[in-house]
């Protein structure tokens, strides 16, 4: 909201499931999810390996794309940065670049209900990006299942034990169930929202080669995947949406929340892209594309 309201140009945010995409939906700003393993997370108490990632939120495209330059890079500290056969990148630089001849996939859930206003959207995305000469298609889709609820709970034991043996501070908690029993020392002040995620997650084994973690996880990652597929068979350099959704979460692929219409109504609509796993710039450049040929964020008079 602080960006939104003009206070502060650019923040860090964290997501897992949603939690860039979402806040930026609905208060149109800008967010970009990276590739999962492009920012370290160390640090960050985790929910989730498989999924947690910082990402940089703003007023434009360009400026999440400034501070994705400053965040991204290996960590030793964590092992998913610690990839060879992708090349550090500047990502601002993906602002200047040209999108002509780029494709881009407009998905439609066929499942989905979708309002005027959201098809008025769609259109306008395609048409604007058709005139910076972006191939575009419509792809309809069945969306599938992906709560990843079951796997989340092995994840959050698992992530979040480790994370309180190792990190640095004067915390005495050194296991879930050590947070567990804090809470339950004093429910009235600590429990005012429960905790049944917490005990539910260590009533698991915490183990993720578990074989009913692996199958849950194995059937997740192929709905997840579906997007990547798509874009790889089609030989699509994105996809786009008005709903943000759990595919790219879950499989590790990039995401940029971008408003859709200007909020006049305070009835937010954003376009959300979705890209090739580590290929953040050209998704970077396809977003601002439309930002530029839009321009639906209006900055806000505060009395």
């Amino acid at each position: 909201m602080a960006i939104a309201a003009n206070m502060i140009p650019v923040a860090i945010g964290t997501e897992t499931n949603g939690s860039l995409m979402a806040p930026a939906y609905y208060n149109s700003i800008v967010s970009i999810k990276p590739t999962l393993g492009l920012v370290s997370r160390y640090g960050i108490i985790p929910i989730s390996g498989n999924q947690d990632t910082a990402g940089p939120m703003g007023k434009t495209v360009a400026d999440c794309a400034i501070l994705l330059d400053q965040i991204v890079g290996q960590d030793i500290n964590d092992p998913s940065t610690l990839h060879d056969n992708h090349p550090r990148e500047f990502y601002s630089k993906a602002i200047k670049k040209s999108v002509r001849g780029m494709s881009v996939g407009i998905v439609h859930f066929s499942n989905h209900s979708y309002k005027d206003e959201e098809k008025k959207v769609l259109l306008e995305a395609k048409n604007k990006l058709g005139k910076k000469g972006v191939f575009v298609i419509d792809i309809v889709i069945k969306s599938g299942s992906m709560n990843n609820l079951k796997s989340l709970l092995y994840e959050f034991k698992h992530d979040l034990n480790h994370y309180l043996k190792t990190v640095e501070g004067s915390t005495k908690m050194k296991s879930l169930q050590d947070i567990i029993s804090f809470n339950q020392e004093d429910p009235e002040v600590r429990l005012k929202y429960g905790q049944t995620i917490l005990i539910d997650s260590d009533k698991t084994s915490g183990q993720l080669d578990e074989p009913k973690y692996l199958s849950i996880r194995k059937k997740l990652l192929k709905e997840a995947n579906r997007f990547e597929d798509l874009m790889q068979k089609l030989h699509l350099d994105a996809l786009l949406s008005t709903r943000w959704s759990s595919y790219a979460p879950i499989a590790g692929n990039p995401s940029i929340c971008v408003p859709g219409k200007p909020l006049i109504d305070l009835k937010p609509i954003s376009v959300v892209f979705v890209g090739k796993k580590f290929d953040d710039a050209t998704l970077i450049s396809i977003a601002h594309a439309y930002e530029q040929a839009t321009k639906h964020r209006i900055p806000p008079t505060l009395e």
